[in-house]
Protein backbone atom coordinates (compact mmCIF):
# COMPACT_ATOMS: atom_id res chain seq x y z
CA UNK A 1 0.00 0.00 0.00
CA UNK A 2 1.33 3.41 -0.97
CA UNK A 3 0.65 6.12 1.59
CA UNK A 4 1.59 9.68 2.34
CA UNK A 5 3.76 9.89 5.49
CA UNK A 6 4.94 13.41 6.27
CA UNK A 7 5.42 12.66 9.97
CA UNK A 8 8.65 10.76 9.21
CA UNK A 9 10.19 13.80 7.49
CA UNK A 10 8.95 16.18 10.18
CA UNK A 11 10.53 14.01 12.90
CA UNK A 12 13.80 13.77 11.00
CA UNK A 13 13.83 17.57 10.69
CA UNK A 14 13.28 17.90 14.44
CA UNK A 15 9.88 19.57 14.12
CA UNK A 16 8.09 18.85 17.38
CA UNK A 17 4.86 20.75 16.71
CA UNK A 18 3.93 20.01 13.09
CA UNK A 19 0.56 21.77 13.13
CA UNK A 20 2.00 25.05 14.45
CA UNK A 21 4.98 24.77 12.09
CA UNK A 22 2.76 24.32 9.04
CA UNK A 23 0.34 27.06 10.07
CA UNK A 24 3.20 29.55 10.52
CA UNK A 25 4.30 28.71 6.98
CA UNK A 26 0.98 29.49 5.37
CA UNK A 27 -0.95 26.24 5.31
CA UNK A 28 -4.66 26.48 6.12
CA UNK A 29 -5.99 25.11 9.41
CA UNK A 30 -7.56 22.12 7.68
CA UNK A 31 -4.53 21.27 5.58
CA UNK A 32 -2.12 21.72 8.50
CA UNK A 33 -4.30 19.55 10.72
CA UNK A 34 -4.59 16.82 8.09
CA UNK A 35 -0.86 16.88 7.36
CA UNK A 36 0.11 16.86 11.03
CA UNK A 37 -2.16 13.88 11.61
CA UNK A 38 -1.16 12.01 8.42
CA UNK A 39 -4.83 12.09 7.38
CA UNK A 40 -4.35 12.76 3.69
CA UNK A 41 -6.65 11.22 1.11
CA UNK A 42 -5.30 13.38 -1.71
CA UNK A 43 -3.16 16.44 -2.17
CA UNK A 44 -2.62 19.03 -4.85
CA UNK A 45 0.78 18.94 -6.52
CA UNK A 46 1.25 22.57 -5.50
CA UNK A 47 1.13 21.60 -1.81
CA UNK A 48 3.54 18.71 -2.37
CA UNK A 49 5.93 21.19 -3.96
CA UNK A 50 5.50 23.63 -1.06
CA UNK A 51 6.27 20.85 1.42
CA UNK A 52 9.35 19.74 -0.51
CA UNK A 53 10.74 23.28 -0.62
CA UNK A 54 9.90 23.87 3.04
CA UNK A 55 11.33 20.57 4.28
CA UNK A 56 14.19 20.38 1.77
CA UNK A 57 13.15 16.96 0.51
CA UNK A 58 11.90 15.24 -2.64
CA UNK A 59 8.35 14.03 -3.23
CA UNK A 60 9.48 10.41 -2.71
CA UNK A 61 10.53 11.32 0.84
CA UNK A 62 6.90 12.10 1.63
CA UNK A 63 5.61 8.68 0.58
CA UNK A 64 5.99 5.21 2.01
CA UNK A 65 5.23 1.85 0.43
CA UNK A 66 4.31 -1.29 2.33
CA UNK A 67 3.94 -4.26 0.00
CA UNK A 68 0.96 -6.56 0.39
CA UNK A 69 1.70 -9.98 1.92
CA UNK A 70 2.24 -11.89 -1.33
CA UNK A 71 3.51 -8.95 -3.39
CA UNK A 72 6.98 -9.25 -4.92
CA UNK A 73 9.19 -6.26 -4.13
CA UNK A 74 12.52 -7.37 -5.52
CA UNK A 75 13.56 -5.09 -8.37
CA UNK A 76 10.28 -3.18 -8.28
CA UNK A 77 10.56 0.63 -8.67
CA UNK A 78 8.38 1.11 -5.59
CA UNK A 79 10.94 -0.76 -3.46
CA UNK A 80 12.77 2.55 -2.99
CA UNK A 81 9.76 3.79 -1.05
CA UNK A 82 9.79 0.84 1.35
CA UNK A 83 10.94 2.37 4.62
CA UNK A 84 12.74 0.66 7.42
CA UNK A 85 11.79 1.68 10.92
CA UNK A 86 13.37 5.11 11.33
CA UNK A 87 14.95 5.95 14.62
CA UNK A 88 14.58 9.64 15.27
CA UNK A 89 16.75 11.59 17.64
CA UNK A 90 16.48 15.00 19.16
CA UNK A 91 19.37 16.85 17.53
CA UNK A 92 19.50 19.54 20.21
CA UNK A 93 20.00 16.86 22.89
CA UNK A 94 22.54 15.04 20.72
CA UNK A 95 24.51 18.25 20.15
CA UNK A 96 24.67 18.91 23.89
CA UNK A 97 26.42 15.55 24.35
CA UNK A 98 29.05 16.10 21.64
CA UNK A 99 32.32 17.78 22.67
CA UNK A 100 32.62 21.35 21.35
CA UNK A 101 35.69 20.56 19.24
CA UNK A 102 33.71 17.84 17.40
CA UNK A 103 30.85 20.26 16.75
CA UNK A 104 33.34 22.82 15.38
CA UNK A 105 34.97 20.17 13.16
CA UNK A 106 31.59 19.13 11.80
CA UNK A 107 30.55 22.71 11.07
CA UNK A 108 33.89 23.39 9.37
CA UNK A 109 33.37 20.29 7.21
CA UNK A 110 30.01 21.62 6.04
CA UNK A 111 31.47 24.85 4.65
Amino acid sequence: MLKFNISRVLKLRGIEKPYAYLRRRGFSQTTASNLAGNKIAGMKDYNIQRLCVLLRCEPNDLFEWTPEKNESVEGHPLAGLKRAETQTINFADALRKIPINKVEETIAGLK
